[in-house]
């Protein structure tokens, strides 16, 4: 580590390596956009920042594709960083994902201060969501992993989910990702209690929630108007929110995803389905809405971007009670929440009486929460414990 020059004299630059499997750029993922957005915040702030980055688009989706992917992983044969962090020599190792193409057997040979973000539930849940048939699922915590094989959890296969039962989705307590890491960054705190619940220990366990540049953007009111960003895929809820949507409330649904045809079969003339919304046109959809809605049957790992993008501009959330969202709408007041279809109308009407208040409470939540600046603060304290944590219990100095 050394001083940073000129602005930033005097404080201190982390040389720090990033470890991340990227998701196929076909499927939107919000984890990609994450980590690629930290990356950068940390370059920003004038740490030395190295990524050592491995792509999923050269797997194919056929059976025979998931499962050879099932199978690597299952013996745990993906690409090993092993050379790379010894030629980088970092302060610290932030790995964000491995799965499905970097091996973790580099976790027993390394010896720099390590960091891990729990992006997903992968280490007991073969989805990775803690979601199955419609609800919060934890049979694999509570009765073993082989219930993901009973259930097709991993693409609806028996064959690609028996390779994950027996690896990387066998149990918290097994992983070598969560056993190696001398801190865990968690993004809610409905995912801290989850990863809890799988047996990892609170002690290990940071709450350092996502972020997003702020804008000069701001909503402002208009009746009637919703607006759903986001996959569309069964644990997202959003199914059932345009199955149950109200008449006479404009519901704009913007996103792809296997629930495409499904929503496009829906006859409701109040709801409409858009292609994704590119990232830099978002600010300007949400400005002119009455709220944005998150109907999401799972936890949720991480607060969606599309929900801090909501509170950026200040408007206002209506949330399905039981996801990340909603328990912050709950705590921050910055919108309503609902339990199913037979209270939603009550929860939009509530909005609307309330809208400057809630919005108002929106744009708060962001400022005290969800900034990039607070982010970087919180990282970086991390990395600092974790560093000068590591060097009391190596007996190596650490200069700070």
């Amino acid at each position: 580590m050394s001083e940073r020059p000129g602005e930033h004299e005097g404080v201190i630059v982390v040389k720090i390596a990033v470890i991340h499997s990227r998701y196929r750029s076909a499927q939107p993922s919000g984890e990609n956009v994450a980590v690629q957005a930290q990356i950068e915040n940390l370059q920003a702030a004038g740490n030395e920042v190295f990524v050592y980055q491995k792509e999923s688009d050269n797997i194919r989706e056929s059976a025979h594709g998931l499962i050879t992917t099932g199978l690597r992983v299952a013996r745990n044969a993906g690409s090993n960083p092993d050379t790379w962090i010894n030629e980088v020599d970092p302060d610290i190792v932030h790995v964000h994902n491995t799965f499905p193409n970097i091996s973790t057997d580099f976790l027993d040979r390394c010896r720099v201060p390590l960091v891990a973000t729990l992006h997903n539930f992968r280490h007991s849940c073969a989805a990775g969501t803690f979601y199955s048939d419609g609800q919060l699922c934890t049979e694999c915590i509570d009765r073993g992993p082989s219930r993901a094989i009973a259930k097709r959890c991993y693409r609806n296969s028996r064959l690609a989910t028996l390779p994950m039962a027996v690896g990387p989705s066998r149990g918290a307590l097994r992983s070598k990702l969560v056993a190696k890491a001398d801190r865990l960054v968690t993004m809610s705190g409905r995912a801290r209690e989850m990863h809890i619940h799988a047996g990892i220990s609170a002690d290990s366990l940071a709450l350092i929630p996502n972020f997003r540049p702020d804008s000069s953007a701001r909503a402002t009111f208009s009746r009637g108007k919703w607006i759903y960003i986001g996959r569309l895929s069964p644990e997202k809820g959003i199914l059932d929110l345009a199955r149950e949507w109200p008449e006479g409330h404009r519901l704009e649904i913007y996103g792809d995803g296997p629930l495409w045809g499904s929503i496009a079969a829906i006859n409701n003339p109040d709801v409409h389905l858009n292609a994704p919304v590119p990232a830099e046109r978002v600010d300007d959809l949400l400005q002119s809405a009455t709220g944005v809605v998150f109907p999401s049957t799972w936890p949720e790992s991480a607060f969606p971007m599309s929900y801090l993008d909501a509170l950026c501009v200040g408007l206002p959330v209506l949330a399905r009670r039981g996801n990340s969202a909603a328990d912050d709408v709950e705590e921050s007041g910055s919108g309503a929440t609902f339990e199913n279809s037979s209270d939603i109308h009550q929860a939009m009407a509530q909005i609307e009486v309330n809208w400057t208040s809630y919005a108002t409470n929106s744009r708060v939540s962001y400022e005290s929460k969800f900034t990039p600046q607070l982010w970087i603060s919180a990282i970086e304290e991390l990395y600092s414990e974790v560093i000068e944590g590591y060097g009391s219990k190596s007996g190596r100095p650490v200069t700070m």
